[in-house]
């Protein structure tokens, strides 16, 4: 993984994934999402003026709808972290519905979770949207999960 000052960088199609000195985590908005949200937000705002919402806009890439997990897509395709799945959660004992990400994940053969690195969670999920943030700062961050 690419390394600048002594944190990492992972560079995805929609997103940049920066692992923090600190140990936190940012996910900063490159221009390919920044592209999508403006034309998706003009074309909204004639239907419903000023109420355009980040969580309605699908990504031409996939076709999903605007995530953590979209967002963070392309980096899970080559294997260097992961947003787990409610199923993910429950193996590791985690009690959230807030976005975990993780890095360093060992499966058996049930695809159940052995071992697991590195792991971050976004707390604040119930009083602030992870995307909304995102595509107003133009950055996330998100803090490292207690071990």
């Amino acid at each position: 993984m690419p390394s600048n000052n002594g944190m990492t960088t992972l560079v995805g199609f929609y997103a940049t994934v920066i692992f923090l000195k600190d140990g936190d985590l940012a996910i900063v908005a490159n221009h390919n999402l920044m592209k999508e949200w403006a034309e998706y937000s003009l074309f909204s705002s004639k239907h419903r003026p000023g109420e355009a919402n980040p969580r309605e806009l699908k990504l031409g890439t996939t076709g999903s709808f605007l995530s953590l997990e979209s967002l963070l897509e392309d980096l899970r395709e080559q294997n260097l972290l992961t947003v787990l799945s409610d199923h993910d959660l429950s193996d590791i004992g985690a009690l959230t519905s807030g976005p975990v990400i993780a890095v360093d994940i060992e499966r058996d053969d049930d695809y159940k979770i052995t071992k697991i690195g590195k792991t971050w969670w976004f707390s604040q999920y119930q009083v602030e949207c992870e995307i909304e943030t995102l595509i107003e700062h133009g950055i996330v961050v998100i803090p490292k999960a207690p071990s």
